[in-house]
């Protein structure tokens, strides 16, 4: 599975067209204008490293340096787009697995339909949920609390899933440090969800 989770609000008049030529989302999931501000170069490292490379089809890359005293470019917001980095945390608190479940609580990972997208970027699973689906994870979401989730949370289990180092304990209090943050990116996965609900808008949902 990919490390970023990433949705992407699409009206519901859009759904059909997009089923028909799922190839329409690329320009959703990949910010063009974001290529262009940021352009990588290809690096060739000197050396032993530089001559096995040549001999491979592997290339390393880097953002292009910009010219001297050229401002950086301004980044536009997306508001329609929701992206996260520890999808797999949210996920284990749903379903009890890192990168499992079936939906509606796994909806990260599982549920709406499949979009077949012939695109070499876009090296990802692809869902579409559709307006009612999205109501449903909402009204799911919308039924967990603060508390009932810092239940879920079980560190040996965590650890088996990878998603805690094997030596994470507890502070002396049974605290743990990584919570508070885990559930202010649930805050914030709930107001976007139940935002793109109460819109009556369909979600694209990938990993990647």
């Amino acid at each position: 599975m990919g490390m970023v989770s990433m949705m992407v609000r699409v009206r519901e008049s859009e759904v059909q067209s997009i089923l028909d030529s799922p190839e329409k989302v690329r320009p959703l999931l990949i910010d063009e204008d974001l290529e262009k501000d940021f352009p990588l170069e290809e690096v060739r490292p000197p050396g032993c490293l530089g001559f096995l490379l040549r001999l491979t089809p592997i290339t390393i890359s880097q953002v292009a340096q910009r010219p001297e005293g050229s401002p950086p470019p301004v980044l536009k917001e997306r508001p329609d787009n929701y992206e996260s980095e520890v999808w797999d945390e949210l996920n284990f608190l749903f379903t009890g697995t890192a990168a499992g479940g079936s939906f509606p609580e796994g909806f990260i990972v599982d549920g709406g339909e499949t979009l077949d997208i012939e695109d070499d970027e876009i090296d990802a699973e692809v869902r579409l949920l559709r307006p009612d689906e999205v109501r449903t994870v909402a009204s799911y979401l919308n039924s967990l609390t603060d508390e009932e989730l810092t239940k879920r949370v079980d560190p040996p289990k965590m650890i088996k899933e990878r998603l805690l180092d094997k030596r994470y304990t507890p502070e002396p209090d049974g605290s743990h440090p990584f919570l508070k943050g885990l559930l202010d990116e649930f805050g914030g996965l709930k107001e976007f969800i139940t935002e793109t609900a109460t819109k009556g808008d369909a979600l694209i949902v990938t990993v990647w």
